[in-house]
């Protein structure tokens, strides 16, 4: 489809659009409009990938707004996402999607400009997208982002998640990732994470699609990845969890993992209660 994407059809007017095999991005369609869910590292031409897909009105909206969801953002005329990832989005830079991509990649691929940026619009829990005999409707599930929405479908039962439930749930990152996040941008509390898990469980859902399916090769992801980030919120607010010793975390004691199952949790064990910017020293609280 293009030099740097994928597409594969997983439903009946419903595509996944793997950026590099690193990136999960969703386009649905309905009788009037259609829907992109995430712009992934902005990587190539992602708007011409969609417009040979559908060349109905489009609808972008960010499940989250870091580097590897948002990069693509350029690319379009408006984007909707939650307020409290909206600082973010306005802040990512090139230098910073770029400084993502030699991480994962250990190269440079042409990113698109993030300039002019988007027009960004408020989204809300319970808001719903039209599409025309479809609707999807926004759930809010922070956690691994403050402002992290999942969208559920009414026509195919799917849930696209973002990274708010997958088998690796990042709610901090080394220290040598945190140059590459935006400033301003904000990780809910284990307490908060549990509870937007609780939410996602109790969706529903038929199949849970996430923002990195690629990592372990499977979509979608496997049924017991809520009840497992679930069981690694528990361990982690009953203090029964021990200090990482993997070579990727290294000695970085505010990156720590636990896992259970399917399923794995990197938390900061200092930030277990609290709500806090990961790109700055400060704490933030839910109202602000």
């Amino acid at each position: 489809m293009g030099m740097y994407h994928e597409v594969t059809k997983i439903a009946d007017k419903t595509w996944h659009i793997s950026e590099l095999g690193r990136t999960s991005i969703y386009l649905l369609e309905g009788k009037d409009r259609a829907l992109l869910i995430d712009t992934g590292m902005g990587v190539g031409d992602l708007y011409a990938v969609v417009r040979s897909i559908t060349k109905c009105p489009l609808t972008v909206v960010l499940t989250h707004a870091h580097p590897d969801h948002a990069g693509g953002i350029g690319q379009f005329r408006e984007v909707s996402l939650h307020a409290a990832d909206m600082v973010p989005a306005m802040t990512l830079t090139e230098k910073m999607t770029e400084g993502f991509i030699r991480f994962e990649f250990g190269q440079l691929y042409p990113v698109h400009s993030l300039n002019p940026r988007p027009a960004f619009c408020d989204i809300r829990e319970g808001m719903c997208f039209e599409l025309g005999g479809r609707t999807v409707q926004v759930f809010e599930t922070p956690g691994h982002t403050l402002g992290s929405i999942s969208l559920l479908d009414d026509k195919t039962g799917f849930l696209f998640s973002g990274d708010a439930c997958n088998h690796n749930e990042l709610l901090s990152v080394p220290r040598f990732w945190r140059n590459l996040i935006a400033p301003g941008t904000a990780v809910g509390s284990i307490p908060e994470n549990r509870h937007s898990l609780e939410k996602i469980k109790g969706l529903h859902c038929t199949e849970n699609y996430t923002g990195h399916y690629d990592e372990i090769g499977q979509m979608p992801a496997d049924p017991d990845t809520a009840d497992d980030l679930i069981a690694c919120c528990d361990r982690v607010l009953e203090g029964a969890f021990q200090i990482d010793s993997s070579p990727d975390m290294g000695t970085d004691e505010q990156a720590q993992r636990i896992r259970v199952g399917c399923a794995q949790l990197t938390f900061h064990p200092g930030k277990i209660h609290e709500t806090w910017f990961i790109s700055a020293p400060q704490f933030i609280s839910r109202e602000e």
